[in-house]
């Protein structure tokens, strides 16, 4: 038993080695991208926007000295037309180089992200892929260490059976017997049930926890991107004049924090979402778990039954009465697996009508939020939060009442 925990916190041990080998590489990967957004922004604050327009500024210039040194009204007049398109000119094209250097600026933070995301969802189905390994090598360990205890069982009983035949007659032995394999086998099936449920837990646990990381990580992204983009457009801002642009950039601003509270929202959503989601998948594989390892454990146990009974009771008529409980057992877990199957099937029924009115309490809180402002939003937020905690527990008590 030692050994085999020994082992599984070794198998442990592997897989946050791996998982910290891809957090490393995704790290270096970010340093880079944000070392790209960071001279990105330091050319914008650097940005000479005069020197493209050089040469309309020196006709700006020449056009000046025509108009001082005009001397008719009509010549100075045409002079004045020309020097006006000239500034108009150049402040149109410095508005849109102004939108130009922040829609590239966006592409980049995009870009960014999305390397990001793709980083964090991949650490993500590793940490699942990890988990279902673990589980599986648990109880492939609990399944052969069953095993083993049942062979050691079988050499045991040659005292037992001495036991008895000292103090029960010989017609009191059978029945004896059979009880005694009878409390042997309950106790078995009782521990390895004890170990699904545990393992359920386990793989809940680390499940949910895994899927609250990449949700933290994604929002943290969010929350960077912002800052990059204000820093963005305030370095823009800095060396731009036209009344136009910096009134469009300075609103653009202002819309950003409201953009990204709208998508850590969602995200909340999201992830509530595929919470419950989560919750049933696991349900169905561990009821799907617990049917094979009932099969596997009648199996066992109907197998054992036979070795004994040769083994300690020969006479045909024991043999007889041997096949015919074998017989009844088998339909017996036949019964029950049909049982389970009608159960697994009525549960996750009611999970899914759960989820379908959760989707739709979620997508009716969203659009609410979507259309408040960043400040409000937030308050509305943790009033929703509280509103769904008292209607889960509320769901948790007619759950249980029901059962």
């Amino acid at each position: 038993m030692e050994r085999k925990r020994r082992d599984e916190e070794a198998l442990r041990q592997q897989h946050e080695r791996e998982t910290r080998k891809m957090q490393g590489e995704a790290a270096k990967d970010t340093n880079w991208q944000n070392h790209l957004v960071e001279e990105e922004i330091e050319r914008l604050a650097n940005y000479n926007s005069f020197e493209p327009f050089q040469a309309l500024v020196e006709e700006r210039s020449a056009l000046q000295k025509q108009v001082a040194a005009a001397v008719s009204d009509e010549e100075k007049q045409m002079l004045m037309r020309q020097l006006h398109e000239v500034d108009e000119s150049v402040k149109n094209q410095l508005g849109k180089e102004a939108r130009d250097q922040d829609a590239a600026l966006k592409r980049k933070l995009e870009a960014r992200r999305m390397k990001r995301e793709k980083a964090i969802e991949q650490e993500r189905s590793l940490k699942q892929d990890h988990i279902q390994v673990r589980i599986s090598y648990a109880l492939e360990n609990s399944t052969v260490f069953a095993e083993t205890r049942n062979k050691l069982t079988l050499e045991a009983f040659n005292k037992i059976v001495e036991d008895m035949k000292m103090d029960l007659t010989t017609e009191e032995i059978p029945a004896s017997l059979e009880n005694l394999i009878d409390d042997k086998h309950q106790k078995e099936l009782s521990d390895w049930l004890l170990k699904l449920y545990e393992q359920k837990a386990i793989e809940l646990k680390e499940e949910l926890l895994s899927m609250m990381e990449e949700k933290v990580a994604k929002q943290a992204v969010l929350k960077k991107n912002f800052v990059d983009r204000k820093r963005g457009i305030d370095a823009i801002l800095s060396r731009t004049d036209d009344p136009a642009t910096v009134k469009e950039l300075t609103q653009r601003k202002k819309t950003l924090e409201d953009e990204m509270v709208r998508e850590i929202n969602q995200l909340e959503t999201n992830f509530v979402e595929a919470e419950t989601r989560k919750t049933r998948e696991i349900q169905e594989r561990s009821m799907d778990r617990e049917t094979k390892a009932l099969q596997q454990m009648s199996d066992m146990h109907i197998e054992e039954k036979k070795i004994i009974f040769e083994t300690y009771l020969p006479d045909s008529l024991m043999k007889d009465l041997y096949d015919e409980l074998a017989v009844k057992e088998r339909e017996d877990m036949e019964l029950y697996k049909k049982e389970l199957v009608a159960q697994k099937e009525i549960k996750l029924k009611e999970m899914e009508e759960q989820e379908r009115i959760l989707a739709a309490e979620l997508a009716a809180q969203q659009s609410k939020l979507n259309k408040l402002s960043a400040e409000e939003a937030e308050v509305a937020k943790r009033e929703m939060a509280q509103q769904r905690r008292m209607q889960n527990q509320q769901r948790e008590k007619q759950t249980v009442a029901s059962s």
